[in-house]
């Protein structure tokens, strides 16, 4: 009886002996970062440590709080934006402030100036305005002065770069009345709408200023200029050929 107690104490004495330098081991080989790859098991520890489940489903797990920071991220969206202007000042030539509507489709497409991302635009715009019409005998005599009514009209392809988180800048190039100029909008950015509705819709509210100055009003006419006090409503979505 005594001989197997003695034996019984031996055979335990060793397996705890072999066993615990392999379990030591195995702990050293998870705490090293390099012996990861010679591990059999990596690829199940690694699952383990970045995902944790929960109810059966498998969520990712994230440790370190600046991993999203660190993401080259790019936004690729088109946006689609129609405004409405009401004006501001005016140059001389015309008589009456105008008004009118514009639309603007911002594309995914651009480059990097500096620090700063310029995304590729074109816009449209219609608006509503008059000028003196003046008629005299070139002796200083006027012999007509009426108001005729002119419909100015826009289309321009260029871009904007935001140098603020809340400031948009937008400027483009291109035919404006009967002569060729340069339009450009600021705003502040007031944010989603979803948020203020609860919707899931992609809508942002923008409040700025837009500014107009052309070569030729219309036919005949001296370069001129106009701004507006602009709202403008935008709509941001992944594809232009999305169902």
């Amino acid at each position: 009886m005594k001989n197997s107690r003695l034996q019984l104490l031996i055979s335990c004495f060793f397996v705890l002996l072999f066993a615990y330098p392999l379990n030591a081991q195995d702990d050293e080989d998870y705490e090293d970062y390099e012996d990861y790859e010679d591990y059999e098991d990596y690829e199940d520890y690694e699952d383990l440590q970045d995902t944790i489940v929960i109810d059966g489903v498998k969520y990712a797990q994230v440790i370190d709080e600046e991993y999203y920071d660190d993401l080259d991220y790019e936004e690729k969206l088109w946006t689609l934006a129609p405004a409405y202007g009401i004006g501001l000042i005016k140059g001389t030539l015309l008589t009456e402030m105008p008004t009118g509507f514009s639309f603007n489709l911002t594309t995914p497409y651009g480059f990097n100036i500096g620090p700063y991302y310029y995304n590729i635009s074109m816009a449209y715009g219609k608006f509503k305005t008059s000028y003196n019409s003046i008629y005299n005998d070139g002796k200083g005599t006027i012999i007509e002065d009426y108001s005729i009514i002119i419909d100015p009209i826009y289309f321009g392809l260029g871009g904007n770069v935001n140098f603020f988180d809340s400031i948009f800048t937008e400027g483009h190039i291109g035919k404006i009345g009967s002569g060729y100029g340069f339009r450009g909008f600021a705003g502040y950015n007031m944010g989603g709408l979803s948020s203020m509705n609860g919707s899931n819709l992609d809508f942002n509210l923008k409040i700025g200023s837009e500014f107009y100055i052309s070569s030729e009003m219309y036919e005949g006419s001296p370069p001129s200029y106009w701004a507006t006090i602009s709202i403008r409503l935008e709509y941001s979505f992944e594809s232009l050929f999305s169902n």
